[in-house]
């Protein structure tokens, strides 16, 4: 029943973090970090909240929820918060190096108008390339009108 708790939440705080991300304006079309990081990050909290000890051997800690107290959860938080770290530091040193080798960043124009358009012919958001679509139409049909 753990699991299905655990995973019932986990989609729930991803779902919500996508929208969170999407309402920042964070460009994420496919929800990568939503998925892989809160839902990551919430998988290892939740060895220290329902982990059963005896099931991992004799010194296994056993989790908040099953009378082991803190030490577990502090342990996974603590985890969690190193590969957060780690992660960042990673990529500043990695972008930092790309840019120096061919540049980081696109012109103002295409960043505005969002990569996934420039890369990808699709937008991030689906009503804003059906908007998009229709404009584009109404265009067309008002110069077919002007011109007859």
């Amino acid at each position: 029943w753990e699991a299905a708790i655990a995973s019932f939440l986990g989609s729930l705080l991803a779902c919500a973090s996508s929208l969170l991300l999407e309402a920042a304006c964070i460009d994420d079309p496919v929800s990568a970090m939503a998925v892989h990081m809160v839902g990551g990050l919430w998988g290892l909290i939740t060895v220290g909240l329902f982990c059963h000890g005896p099931d991992f051997g004799p010194t296994a800690l056993t989790g908040l929820f099953y009378g082991g107290g803190w030490e577990l959860l502090g342990v996974q938080v603590y985890g969690g918060l190193a590969m957060v770290a780690w992660t960042v530091v990673v990529t500043f040193v990695l972008v930092k190096l790309i840019d120096y080798a061919m540049g980081a960043r696109v012109p103002l124009k295409v960043e505005l108008e969002g990569l996934d358009v420039q890369e990808h012919g699709i937008c991030a958001n689906p009503s804003e390339f059906l908007r998009k679509r229709r404009m584009r139409m109404r265009r067309r049909w008002a110069t077919r009108f002007t011109q007859l």
